[in-house]
């Protein structure tokens, strides 16, 4: 899986497991494989971000800022890359092409497989069901 992959799963994975919590599920082996998951998906995450540029980090911050100002119930990042003078769009395009190669390149986070034997008496809605199904053996 890619890192950007990995960061989709974590949103779909914390998506499930507030699913579950709503619902009050009690099964041991589901809830701890979910918990099991986002610790490794979450440390996988924190390890690739400590290498993104701070000087992107930056200019990101410095552009999702203006948004906030123009329009701060729905920022809209793309109109607000022309606060940025040439330079820093140029530096911005290097760095978030280098930050896209990155992304894109093999994680090494090895998930915690769930055997579905074991969680057979989970009752989960279809749409929970196909997040779970990535996390099956």
């Amino acid at each position: 899986m890619k890192h950007i992959e990995i960061k989709q799963l974590n949103a779909e994975l914390i998506t499930l497991i507030n699913y579950c919590v709503e619902q009050k599920q009690t099964n041991f082996t589901l809830n701890y494989a979910l918990n099991k998951n986002l610790k490794r998906i979450t440390a996988s995450i924190e390890e690739v971000d400590k290498c993104i540029s701070q000087e992107l980090k930056d200019l990101e911050t410095k552009i999702w800022e203006e948004a906030k100002k123009i329009n701060p119930e729905a920022p809209n990042f793309e109109d607000s890359i022309s606060i940025l003078s040439d330079e820093e769009k140029a530096k911005r395009t290097e760095l978030y092409a280098e930050y896209t190669k990155a992304m894109n390149e093999e994680s090494d986070v090895e998930l915690y497989m769930i055997d579905p034997s074991k969680i057979e008496d989970v009752k989960i809605e279809f749409i929970y069901l196909t997040i779970l199904g990535k996390f099956l053996k």
